[in-house]
């Protein structure tokens, strides 16, 4: 199905299941969003005004400044929390499948598609130690189970006053059936990623050396990583970053646009870096009536296909 078609049957898919449903809860909407500010703004001035200028061992403005920022996000968040905490991921969990099913059988999922300790066994992102996971969305495309999850990786560094969050890894994993048989691990990790590679991955030379400045190749069986690593599968892998885009605009921006593959028993998965909030169809500020609110969702699902597409997964040929 083209873009085109994909938008018509969009419009049909907003028409007959999304608008009907929103109408009423707009009205809701409105309604949380006017008591937010009249709540949120007082909330904020009050401290800033007391913090400005009330006597205190604070040695600067600067300090000040930087405890009333903190003290100004603890205070949004409790009153987004109090009006909308719960109604955002309802209003979710109930838009988002309307949108899904106009690619087929496709369905919000409880469970993690893949698990920390998987993640961990890859050796992709070695110095994470949380793992915090968003959407899970699940179905099938052309026959073949696909598996989607947003999924953001960090750990701690420094202590005390130091200490501060790094992001290891930030994007979609998308997990899709594999048209070739095989049953080690392979992985495709771009040049100069931190990894670092235990004694079961071995270090696979390819015959590509425009592919192997880009990324470095590990496996349990190098055999069946060159079996699965063909010269048009690589060139494609190269090129993926050209389908990163929604309408034209580009996802995955420097660092965070790193894309890894991974082969595992069967599957394929890529880790596509994105400085990107998915699958989102609520904003507390933005009227529900606004069609273009949820046509990204649909175009983030069309992004997602055409890197399937791209990298020939959904075809069986020799790749």
């Amino acid at each position: 199905m083209s873009f085109e078609e994909y938008s018509k049957k969009f419009d049909e898919i907003y028409k007959q299941r999304i608008e009907p449903f929103i109408k009423p809860l707009e009205t809701i909407r409105a309604q949380k969003y006017g008591e937010y500010k009249r709540t949120l703004y007082p909330a904020l001035i009050l401290p800033g005004l007391l913090i400005l200028f009330f006597p205190a061992p604070i040695d600067t403005m600067l300090q000040k400044l930087i405890i009333m920022f903190f003290v100004g996000v603890t205070v949004h968040s409790i009153v987004y929390t109090r009006y909308f905490g719960k109604f955002a991921p309802d209003i979710k969990k109930k838009l988002l499948p309307a949108i899904l099913k106009s690619f087929g059988d496709f369905y919000i999922a409880n469970e993690p598609i893949i698990s920390s300790s998987e993640i961990k066994s890859y050796q992709i992102f070695p110095a994470a130690k949380r793992t915090n996971v968003d959407d899970i969305i699940t179905g099938f495309y052309k026959e073949m189970a696909v598996s989607i999850q947003e999924t953001r990786l960090t750990h701690t560094e420094g202590s005390g006053k130091t200490s501060h969050t790094v992001v290891d890894f930030a994007g979609l994993i998308i997990k899709v059936k594999f048209p070739k048989n095989f049953s080690g691990l392979t992985v495709v990790s771009p040049d100069k990623s931190g990894s670092r590679w235990g004694s079961e991955l071995q270090k696979v030379n390819l015959e590509d050396p425009e592919f192997e400045k880009i990324y470095d190749v590990y496996s349990t069986d190098q055999i069946e990583a060159r079996y699965l690593l063909t010269t048009a599968f690589m060139e494609r892998l190269r090129t993926l970053s050209d389908n990163l885009n929604l309408n034209g605009n580009t996802l995955a921006i420097g660092r965070a646009g790193r894309t890894y593959c991974v082969f595992d028993q069967g599957y394929v998965l890529l880790f596509v870096g994105a400085n990107h909030d998915f699958f989102e169809v609520f904003k507390a500020n933005k009227c529900m009536l606004d069609k273009e609110i949820y046509r990204y969702p649909f175009l983030e699902m069309i992004m997602i296909f055409n890197l399937i597409k791209t990298l020939k997964i959904d075809q069986k040929i020799g790749l």
